[in-house]
């Protein structure tokens, strides 16, 4: 098993002319180890479900968009059941440190030999190539990251070409503030941020629900929205 910063080979080269290679940061869809909060109100069994299909949904949308998929494990044991469940995607555990050190090494990682790459939440069930592509033309346009807003003040998304470490430094993880504390950062440090297209997460049984009420949204979450479905998930008006 990959232990803590240790990283798989590349199934594909990039450069500076090629798409964002994306990596998704995940814990493995166990029972009570994953989407707690979630978990409480649907049960853990069902949450953990539900995070089996949203891995399945993003992955699949993003990797049939033809991009370079890779999946980056909250805790190095849980690499071989993600592996398991992504057999087509690298899988390999996150370093140690707060989630903004993480972030920042993992970045760094994947632009290590040029190009640009992105990383989304596991809870970005509604990414899309497109958007990926979009953080990938405001790299080339100048930006030094660009990123994915998330409704609940965070973000969903982000995307540089190097570890750009400043970026997390000082952020509140977890608040309603991640965003804001980002672009304060970025302010003080000279880092040129474009905001993208917000990008929906599910954390909460109402973002499950206005999931499966988002019809037109296309072939993306297509296995989420059929689990919501069959579990009758349903919050508010």
């Amino acid at each position: 098993m990959l232990q803590r910063g240790e990283y798989p080979e590349s199934t594909k080269d990039h450069d500076s002319g090629e798409d964002p290679v994306v990596c998704i940061f995940c814990r493995a869809p166990v029972p009570g180890h994953t989407k707690t909060r979630l978990g409480a109100t649907i049960g853990a069994d069902a949450a953990a479900a539900v995070s089996a299909a949203m891995l399945l949904d993003i992955a699949g949308s993003l990797r049939a968009g033809g991009l370079d998929v890779r999946a980056a494990a909250a805790d190095p044991r849980d690499v071989g059941a993600i592996a398991a469940l992504l057999p087509e995607v690298d899988v390999f555990p996150q370093p140690d440190g707060d989630l903004g050190q993480r972030m920042s090494a993992v970045l760094g990682h994947l632009t290590d030999s040029g190009g640009a790459a992105a990383i989304v939440g596991s809870d970005a069930v509604l990414a899309r190539p497109e958007l990926v592509r979009s953080a990938g033309d405001a790299l080339g346009r100048g930006a030094d990251a660009a990123v994915c807003p998330a409704p609940d003040g965070g973000y969903s998304l982000i995307a540089a070409r190097g570890p750009v470490p400043a970026l997390f430094r000082g952020v509140a993880w977890g608040s309603g503030g991640v965003l804001a504390d980002t672009l304060s950062r970025a302010a003080d440090a000279g880092i040129r941020i474009e905001l993208l297209d917000t990008l929906d997460d599910v954390d909460v049984l109402e973002d499950l629900a206005h999931l499966s009420r988002g019809a037109d949204r296309g072939p993306v979450a297509v296995r989420t929205r059929h689990l919501v479905s069959s579990l009758s998930i349903q919050a508010g008006p």
